[in-house]
């Protein structure tokens, strides 16, 4: 009978923070809207003030965290259905330089500042150098939401898709490099990255070459107009590429957003009989008041939970208040301007105008869920200390501030 109390007692306790969290995020993001900031700051600031920085009456917890990873998925999902299949094709291309510039100029800014203006370790140089090169695909689809379209919008989600597929990459050689800086051991490091890469290409292939041409006839017969079919299609799918991205070491939003791909290749199929369109029209605007009213405020409010924590935790590592601030500062501003010289710039370079390119770049200096996963993995295999860890955690929660305050500062300009 104990037992069954304080499970209900954790239920309840879970139930209403989730209550404060969605009341508090979802009111703040509403009163930021209105005065045309994107309401991404005002879902952050709302976790922000119920975290231990100010309130504390909301602490980040396993059951806050499986749900706030939910959420996300759901926007990952959602984004994917609603991209411009043919236009997101046709910008691929050039998504990828895009993604090249802006990890290349940023791994590069952030090794040098960490190195050589911070003296921090080798080690912990090119670790945080392949941490921050990367961009959150989830920030960016929430940022782009209601925002842009067309051509932008392509080419951020597929330079953000195109960037988690260099992190891999990226975090395997600089790991490489930091283990064995002098050459001991590569082989078997280099033999790893190599698996890991094939893995990547393989889904890839099967994704985008097959399941988009054998899935759209399945959902044909399968569907038949029926709202309830398509929702379970769609999660079903969501869940399995997830799942499969996981194995292959790439992050379960990656493959909640080609679940959403896929649904969309089928929508533009051509159709005949309207039906496919009909039934799409019906649930497009179920699923965006769902995303809009529930998952992306519980989603980025927690986000704003694991920033107060980090904030107003004690200095870690014996280090100085001043001096975590120091490291917060310039990291930061180095990992802004990394994504927005080298993926901006780059847009400039292939012919768009300045503004565009700003805004694709600004876009993409978004940080998110699957840099605090490999933040925790660094401290505990020990590449950085925990003074680092810190900073890295702030500075990965300050560009989901950064990130929409940017691309609206551009976009009005």
């Amino acid at each position: 009978m104990r037992n069954l109390d304080r499970g209900i007692d954790r239920i309840e306790g879970i139930l209403v923070s989730l209550l404060l969290l969605l009341l508090l995020s979802r009111l703040l993001g509403i009163l930021v809207e209105r005065v045309g900031v994107h309401p991404i700051i005002g879902e952050v600031a709302g976790g922000l003030l119920l975290s231990p920085l100010i309130f504390g009456v909301v602490k980040s917890s396993l059951s806050l965290n499986i749900f706030s990873q939910f959420s996300i998925l759901m926007v990952m999902l959602y984004s994917g259905i609603t991209t411009d299949y043919a236009s997101y094709t046709r910008h691929r291309k050039e998504a990828v330089f895009i993604a090249s510039g802006g990890v290349l100029m940023t791994f590069i800014l952030i090794y040098a500042g960490a190195r050589y203006v911070l003296g921090f370790s080798l080690v912990a140089s090119l670790f945080m150098g392949a941490i921050l090169s990367n961009t959150a695909i989830e920030v960016s689809a929430g940022v782009l939401r209601r925002r842009e379209s067309g051509k932008i919008a392509s080419l951020v989600m597929g330079a953000s898709f195109a960037d988690d597929i260099l992190a891999v990459v990226v975090l395997g050689v600089a790991t490489s490099l930091a283990v064995t800086p002098d050459g001991g051991g590569s082989f078997e490091e280099m033999q790893s990255l190599a698996v890991a890469i094939a893995k990547v290409l393989i889904f890839l292939f099967v994704t985008f070459y097959i399941l988009t041409r054998l899935l759209p006839k399945f959902f044909d017969r399968f569907v038949q107009s029926k709202e309830s079919h398509l929702f379970t299609i769609a999660f079903l799918l969501m869940f399995l590429l997830a799942i499969v991205a996981r194995y292959v070491g790439l992050h379960e939003v990656i493959g909640a957003y080609l679940a959403g791909l896929i649904l969309a290749k089928w929508r533009e199929e051509p159709d005949p009989m309207v039906r496919r369109s009909i039934l799409w029209s019906r649930i497009g605007g179920t699923i965006d008041y769902m995303i809009t009213s529930l998952f992306s405020p519980i989603f980025f409010g927690y986000m704003g939970i694991i920033l107060g924590e980090a904030l107003s935790g004690t200095t870690p590592g014996g280090g100085s208040l001043k001096g975590l601030l120091i490291i917060i500062v310039i990291l930061t501003a180095l990992s802004v301007a990394g994504k927005i010289i080298g993926c901006g710039g780059t847009t400039w370079l292939m012919g768009n105008g300045w503004n565009e390119s700003l805004r694709v770049g600004s876009v993409m200096v978004g940080r998110g869920a699957l840099e605090l996963v490999l933040i925790s993995y660094g401290l505990f295999i020990g590449y950085i200390d925990t003074l680092q860890s810190a900073a890295l955690i702030t500075v990965t929660l300050l560009t989901v501030f950064l990130a929409p305050l940017l691309h609206g500062v551009f976009r009005k300009g």
